[in-house]
This record gives C-alpha cells, structure tokens and sequence, in this order.
C-alpha cells in the first residue's frame, strides 16, 4: 500500500521508537530502513543509520512496562501537597532527570536523549517527554530511575554529552536529577531559587 505523503522523517523516526519501546524489532527496523532511503543526508537518516548499524549487532530493544509518570495525577497524592511542603528529600524513591532546551528543540531533543538512552541504557525502561515551565521554557525529562543513585549516575553521563549545544542556549546545559516527589513543583516554579538551593544542597550528599 502506498504510504501517506504526511508522513516525514522525524514522525517515522518517532513512530519507530515507540515500535522500539514495545519490542517489535521487525517494524522498528522497517521504519528506520525508510528514514534510510527516503530521507538521506537528514539528521534523522544519520541516526537511523546508527540504530540499524546496532540492531545489526545483535542489540534489540526490550518491551518497556508501564511507567507512571511524575506529571500524571495519579502518581502519588503526596504530590498534592508538594507545593505546600516545598522540596522534600527523598532519596530512596523514583527520580527524573529534567534537562532545560532551546525552544522549537523539542524533537531534536528526544531523539539525541533517544539515541543516547539506546546506546547506553537499551536494558533499562526509561521515559522521555517534553513539555514547559511555568516560565514557558522548555525542558526534556527522562523519567524511570528507581532511586536517586541510578538518577545521579545517569545525570553525570547526560550531561558530558556533546548534543546539547545544539540544544541549549546556556554555555553550560541545565540538567538536573529529582525525586518525582518533587517534579511537579519544580516545574511550576520553572527550577526557581528554592529549587536551586535544593538541588546545590542534594548535590553535596
């Protein structure tokens, strides 16, 4: 059958990592080979070609199980309170790690966090949105770290990564691990002055 023309190379590319999320390699790697032939020399072709090179390799994506999400009400009705509480340190529970972008990088920046998570974190069930802040910035969050120690480690990794001045406007990325706990909040307060004196003091522990 002959595809609709709407389809372009970053909705491919999207539609293929949600393929890849629920584990059917055979249309994850259909999809990529279509970016390849269709789109060649885009950003996308480029990652593609990454992607398949690994699915080459033997590596082949995991089926993601359902995440909850900080930003979903149901998470947790402590978050009700949170804005009440301000930041409440809570090592031991699942943690996030939001990263502030450029706006209009929304897509670029799921795929680079995309590309990254399957190169180095293909095992681990992670989950990137986008979304903005009560100041209208954007930010990319990936969410799925059962503690604050794997948060912490994968934030260390994130944030040597080359991708994000092409990504940012800051000389140095905004990037920040927390306890879901606190996400809601921290967003309302768009990484405010409390939130960075929260995160300055997380960071000595």
């Amino acid at each position: 059958a002959k595809r609709d023309t709407i389809y372009d190379s970053k909705y491919l590319l999207v539609r293929s990592l949600s393929y890849a999320k629920q584990a059917n390699t055979d249309m994850f790697k259909r999809d990529l080979e279509e970016i390849s032939s269709r789109y060649k020399g885009t950003p996308e072709d480029s990652l593609a070609q990454k992607l398949l090179a690994q699915i080459n390799e033997g590596k082949r994506p995991v089926v993601a199980t359902k995440y909850d999400s900080p930003l979903d009400n149901r998470h947790n009705e402590a978050l009700t309170d949170a804005a009440a509480e301000r930041y409440v340190y809570l090592p031991d529970t699942t943690h996030s790690v939001l990263c502030v972008i450029a706006d209009g990088m929304k897509n670029e920046a799921q795929f680079a966090v995309a590309d990254f998570n399957f190169t180095n974190y293909l095992l681990d069930d992670l989950d990137i949105r986008v979304g903005m802040m009560g100041d209208k910035r954007q930010y990319v969050m990936i969410s799925g770290f059962e503690n604050e120690r794997t948060a912490k480690n994968y934030f260390y990794a994130l944030r040597e990564q080359k991708f994000w001045k092409n990504l940012t406007d800051a000389s140095i990325p905004e990037i920040y691990y927390i306890s879901d706990n606190n996400v809601k909040t921290a967003l309302v307060d768009a990484l405010g002055n409390d939130f960075q004196n929260f995160f300055t003091d997380i960071l000595k522990k």
